[in-house]
């Protein structure tokens, strides 16, 4: 994992990488707000032991930050090249709005007696992975985009060899426009969200199958390294993260109130 990965970002002429403010729109040439580029939906639910946090959908940049800056933005020749590139890392084309964890346990979960259920429709978020599971972790989301950066930084390196030609900016701004493409399709999809059926069937087999491979659509991360999860079922032999999870929303909704 990177030590980067809280990176705020680069601002280098005509390229963006920079992170900015939840009500802000960042600096570059098209400027961008990316909460408002995202449709941040509606939907909140409380957490927090000593003071009371209304936590939203995550959004989401598809392209890191972090991985930008780290593998585009230190080469001093790539730095000559993506400065000349109109691209913006807040556009929407390379974001989306994604649950944590809390979202689907205050769907598929009775809070006020820390149980989950299994009697309720599909949510209108289904399909779409946890944004809290296997972002950042060894082998996770991160580490595939910044190898996809990676393997871009390479491809890219004799484009920025001088002189410039005119054309390289447009192919900067397309591969990091088909990146984009790539990780939505991948979280949307049957390497992703739509793994074991997608997320509704998931649930419901994990409350069949507390050992099954339920947790996967719920996770961000490839297959292969996946975090196994034990569904917080009756007769499963570890209630794990999940039922952790599902107490402390309990606990706070206890302490704040809501549902």
């Amino acid at each position: 994992m990177s030590d980067e990965k809280h990176s705020k970002g680069i601002l280098v002429d005509q390229f963006c990488a920079k992170r900015t403010g939840s009500r802000s729109k960042c600096k570059c040439p098209s400027p961008n707000n990316y909460i408002k580029n995202c449709d941040i939906p509606d939907d909140i639910f409380l957490q927090g032991q000593k003071r009371k946090v209304k936590k939203k959908f995550e959004a989401h940049h598809l392209v890191c930050i972090a991985s930008a800056t780290q593998f585009l933005g230190k080469d001093p020749l790539l730095v000559e090249l993506i400065k000349l590139t109109r691209w913006c890392i807040n556009a929407k084309p390379n974001m989306l709005a994604m649950p944590v964890w809390g979202h689907t346990i205050k769907h598929y979960c009775n809070l006020k007696t820390a149980t989950s259920r299994t009697d309720v429709d599909a949510p209108w978020f289904e399909n779409i992975p946890m944004h809290d599971y296997d972002h950042n972790s060894t082998g996770g989301y991160k580490s595939d985009v910044d190898a996809k950066m990676v393997q871009l930084a390479n491809d890219l390196l004799e484009l920025a060899k001088p002189p410039i030609h005119e054309t390289a900016s447009e192919t900067v701004a397309k591969q990091l426009e088909d990146s984009s493409k790539h990780f939505k399709k991948f979280l949307l999809g049957r390497s992703g969200g739509k793994r074991v059926g997608g997320t509704h069937k998931a649930w419901k087999k994990g409350s069949k199958k507390p050992e099954s491979d339920w947790y996967r659509p719920f996770s961000m991360a490839r297959t292969a390294v996946v975090e196994k999860r034990v569904f917080p079922a009756t007769g499963a032999s570890d209630s794990g993260k999940v039922a952790a999870k599902i107490q402390a929303l309990a606990d706070s909704i206890k302490r704040w109130g809501g549902n």
